[in-house]
């Protein structure tokens, strides 16, 4: 998972790539804390600065799920 990952942070549309991998992951059977972590050390891996690390934190939000999401939760 985590090659998936950084091939996704390397790709222009990071963001959108992100998150598709999210979903995929999701159905491929990760569970939500799983996938929060993993999102989570690459979080911890980049500079604030990076708007990778963006990309990365609003998809942590959607995995996580809660208000933040607005209906887009990835788990329910």
């Amino acid at each position: 998972m985590r090659d998936r990952i950084e091939i996704a942070l390397g790709s222009k549309n990071h963001a959108t790539e992100l998150l598709e991998l999210a979903k995929i992951l999701r159905d491929e059977g990760a569970d939500q804390l799983e996938l929060y972590l993993l999102y989570s050390d690459f979080q911890q891996s980049l500079d604030s600065n990076d708007p990778r690390y963006v990309s990365i934190v609003d998809t942590m939000d959607l995995i996580y799920g809660g208000p933040w999401a607005k209906g887009n939760s990835l788990y329910t």
